[in-house]
């Protein structure tokens, strides 16, 4: 039986989304080698794209398989959604870009310095371009 075009031996994920076996390792596996699986690994791409965007990767997916070459040959309805994954990504970081800025200038106006942390942090450290990390939220740390 399929759901979505999801194979039937998948366990509920968070929010009622089925949770497909397998899929999100073959989803950390494109990440790490930069080629999807032959055949999208017997997934649709629908679940595919669902999965890369509840986790967050949907743009690091797309960096990391357009910087790894064979491009092209992917099927051209997962290189629109991926490309237009990104420019969401890449959107809501010049937001958030914005949003640092205004809140490190209006500290500063009142002698605070501020540190900031984890996933913001971490997007401009370990990340060729900040907006592949996604985040829901700004942490800093207030001196």
């Amino acid at each position: 039986m399929m759901a979505m075009g999801v194979p039937a031996d998948t366990h509920a994920g968070s929010g009622g989304w089925p949770d497909p076996a397998g899929l999100r390792a073959l989803v950390a596996q494109a990440l790490r080698d930069g080629h999807l699986a032959e055949g999208l690994g017997g997934f649709a791409l629908q679940d595919w794209m669902t999965l890369a965007r509840r986790e967050g990767v949907l743009a690091l997916l797309e960096w990391r398989l357009r910087t790894n070459g064979g491009w092209d040959a992917l099927p051209g309805e997962f290189r629109d959604a991926a490309a237009t994954g990104v420019r969401q990504a890449a959107a809501q970081w010049l937001v958030r870009k914005r949003e640092l800025q205004r809140l490190d200038g209006a500290l500063a106006e009142h002698g605070l310095r501020c540190l900031l942390l984890k996933g913001n942090a971490l997007a401009f450290w370990l990340y060729p371009q900040p907006y592949l990390r996604d985040s829901g939220d700004i942490d800093l740390l207030l001196a």
